[in-house]
């Protein structure tokens, strides 16, 4: 997951974010995307996921 997110300019200026995911697993997703918002400045970061992996 690693620079697979890019914010190249934040024109409306963020401040909370809700990310959907499909599938929660490692939580590599949510902290890669986590990451990047942050950077740019949001603020508030909530997310939801729809199902979990197996053995979480």
């Amino acid at each position: 997951m690693k620079k697979a997110f890019n914010i190249i300019e934040n024109d409306v200026k963020l401040e909370k974010v809700i990310v959907v995911d499909d599938i929660y697993t490692t939580g590599s997703t949510m902290d890669e995307v986590s990451g990047v918002l942050k950077a740019a400045g949001v603020k508030e970061i909530y997310f939801i996921a729809l199902a979990c992996g197996a053995g979480i």
